[in-house]
């Protein structure tokens, strides 16, 4: 018995040096066809030339923050750069790396950037108010401890529209950040500078936030992957935000990340998703499960109270596409009613922004007041039982999605609806308003129903106002705590087509 475990272990001990060496020779074969300039490596191959010494940490950050030199006057999507502390981190890193390959973090060396509406140690939280009295952070919001303790390095904070608000990143303290396709088209908002700045190779991960679509929106107008996980899954809390947030934001609000490659948000991901006790709705994540076997993916290309752009329909079917030659069974499906999902969430966030509206309005940018204003305009206001009795609903309509999910627990569906908008979408009036809703549709159902969903783009599409072409892409949606499925079929989805986002 004795020599049979023997045996037993020492081939699984030979098996496992075996597949590291395999792993190894193609890790050293992909680094090896990398392109000469460093700011167009993913994050994933990045951080496997830092540990391999095909590159410093330092050599990456001087990459990223020429490319801020160069792309972002136009851009304008970093609004704050930290030069001489990014290289001085960089030095530490590469010496740390240099005693002790071993003990470097996931995120190693890696340059990044964080949206300007989250705690970082020693910088002022401005998040697009121009007479933002914010004073330098004392300490770092979860979020941004995880991702420090992993070893990124902070090259700048990103552009975000005032108090976060809009679909569109534009406002009175730092200005407009252009989509990077077009000039004349939204990046998305609320975290436009983060997939403007990953678009432009301005740092290879961007940090994000998603109440609403506000990391998927800008990955889909910018070409990029993101990634909203499951509510509860990442520590989200402000250290200087002095009161506590709402009841939505609780259950809606997420933190994400977005980059080039849907492999770098699962590099990310782990790492994002480490506790903290200062987020007492934090839930510690289930160990990943593998894909179901006879995993069915339902395709959703239309509903009541969804737009579909003829564009959105196409890159949908490119997905299914390629989801079938990778072997998935993929049906097109009826999902339950994504009309009453979105009047819910209507209901519920413009509620309580009505509540708001009185001091948001105070010391908002008058563009920010009047998107949201117009918001107003077209959900009428509840009363407290209304309220409560949403919130009961939210309960519900979870509960049918979940029991939905059984039958196909992965979703690909529109990220949004329609083609990017150009600038001053959301200034123009009710029937405007209403009609960004119904475009948005699927991607406010993924908060108020607190699934995780990755946006992966599949190609672009010729517009007349952008020459190089216009991104599109979809969004794939899996049940709660499965964030790794989505992500995996969004991996599918990407390689099958060019691999990674087109460069800006």
């Amino acid at each position: 018995m004795q020599r049979r475990t023997f045996i037993a272990v020492s081939g699984a001990i030979g098996a496992g040096l075996a597949q590291a060496k395999t792993g190894e020779a193609q890790e050293a074969t992909a680094l090896s066809a990398l392109p000469k300039e460093i700011w167009k490596w993913d994050a994933t191959s990045t951080v496997a030339a830092i540990r391999a010494g095909k590159i410093s940490s330092k050599d990456a950050v001087k990459a990223a923050l020429s490319r801020i030199e160069a792309m972002n006057g136009t851009a304008n999507a970093v609004v704050q750069t930290f030069e001489a502390e990014a290289l001085q981190a960089a030095d530490a890193a590469d010496n740390a790396r240099r005693r002790s390959a071993s003990a470097t973090g996931v995120l190693h060396g890696l340059p990044m950037t964080i949206k300007d509406n989250t705690d970082q140690r020693g910088k002022r939280t401005v998040n697009g108010m121009k007479n933002s009295q914010a004073q330098a952070a004392p300490e770092d919001s979860p979020v941004v401890h995880n991702l420090r303790a992993a070893g990124a390095i902070f090259i700048g904070r990103t552009n975000t529209p005032c108090l976060s608000s809009r679909w569109e990143t534009d406002n009175t303290a730092y200005g407009r950040t252009l989509n990077p396709w077009s000039p004349t088209r939204t990046p998305g908002g609320s975290t436009g500078g983060g997939g403007a700045a990953v678009a432009h190779g301005m740092g290879v991960i961007a940090h994000g936030n998603d109440i609403g679509g506000s990391v998927r929106y800008p990955a889909f107008c910018c070409g990029v992957a993101g990634i909203r996980p499951t509510s509860g899954r990442v520590p989200m809390f402000n250290p200087t935000a002095g009161v506590e947030r709402s009841l939505c934001n609780q259950l809606f609000n997420v933190e994400g990340a977005l980059a080039r490659s849907v492999r770098d948000l699962r590099l990310v991901l782990p790492v994002l998703s480490q506790g903290s006790a200062r987020d007492p709705l934090w839930t510690p994540t289930p160990a990943p499960l593998a894909l179901p076997r006879a995993l069915k993916v339902g395709l959703i290309k239309s509903s009541p109270g969804l737009f579909v752009h003829p564009s959105i329909a196409s890159a949908l079917d490119e997905a299914a596409q390629r989801l079938r030659a990778a072997g998935f069974e993929v049906e097109e499906i009826t999902p339950p009613p994504i009309a009453e999902t979105v009047a819910l969430w209507a209901k519920m966030v413009f509620a309580e922004l009505r509540e708001a509206m009185p001091g948001f309005s105070a010391v908002a940018d008058a563009d920010a007041v009047r998107a949201n204003q117009l918001f107003l305009e077209v959900t009428a206001p509840i009363s407290g039982k209304q309220y409560m009795d949403g919130i009961g609903e939210i309960l519900a309509m979870r509960r049918q999605w979940a029991q939905f999910l059984e039958r196909y627990p992965v979703l690909v569906g529109p990220n949004s609806g329609d083609l990017p908008f150009e600038h001053g979408f959301d200034l123009k009036g009710a029937d405007a308003t209403r009609h960004q809703i119904a475009a948005q549709a699927l991607m406010v159902t993924v908060n108020l129903l607190g699934l995780p969903a990755v946006a992966v783009p599949t190609g672009k599409v010729g517009v007349a106002d952008a020459p190089r072409g216009l991104p599109v892409g979809v969004q794939v949606i899996s049940p709660r705590f499965r964030d790794e499925w989505a992500l995996q079929v969004a991996q599918e989805i990407q390689q099958r087509g060019s691999g990674m986002a087109t460069w800006a």
